[in-house]
C-alpha cells in the first residue's frame, strides 16, 4: 500500500509540476561567488490520494527525485491539493524525507485539516561545510 502512494505521489510531481522557462540571458557579476547546489534525493509519502503536489526549491530547477537547493538558504516549499476533503476533524499529512549525502536522513511531516501549503527550511548545518 506505501509503495502504491509513494509511486502514485511520485507520478503526480511528474505530471503536475509546473515548468519554469530560463531567462535567455542571465549575466553574474564577477565578485558574485556562486555556490553549487545541494542536490538531495527525497521521499514524500502522502495520507490520502491527492489532485495535485507541487514541490517546489524556490528556484528553477526541474524536480526528478533530486532538489536542488540554495546552500545559503536550503528551503522546499510544498503544496497538495487533496483529491476528497477530509473528514470533520481530520488531518492530513505529508511526510518528506531527505537524504543528504553523508549527513543524517532528515523527515519533516507538513500537517494540515485541509490543503497543504508550506515551507520547511533546513537546518543550517545539513548546508554548511
Amino acid at each position: 500500500m506505501s509503495v502504491a502512494l509513494i509511486a502514485a505521489a511520485f507520478g503526480m510531481v511528474h505530471v503536475t509540476r509546473t515548468r519554469n522557462v530560463a531567462p535567455e540571458k542571465v549575466t553574474h557579476s564577477a565578485q558574485e561567488p556562486t555556490l553549487p547546489a545541494l542536490q538531495m534525493p527525497y521521499r514524500l509519502m502522502l495520507s490520502d490520494e491527492a489532485e495535485g503536489i507541487t514541490i517546489d526549491p524556490g528556484n528553477l530547477h526541474d524536480l526528478a527525485g533530486t532538489i536542488d537547493l540554495d546552500p545559503e538558504n536550503p528551503t522546499i516549499f510544498l503544496t497538495v491539493q487533496w483529491k476528497s476533503l477530509p473528514p470533520d476533524g481530520a488531518h492530513r499529512f505529508a511526510k518528506l524525507t531527505l537524504e543528504p549525502a553523508g549527513k543524517p536522513t532528515i523527515e519533516h511531516v507538513f500537517d494540515a485539516p485541509g490543503d497543504i501549503d508550506d515551507l520547511f527550511e533546513l537546518p543550517l548545518q545539513t548546508s554548511a561545510e
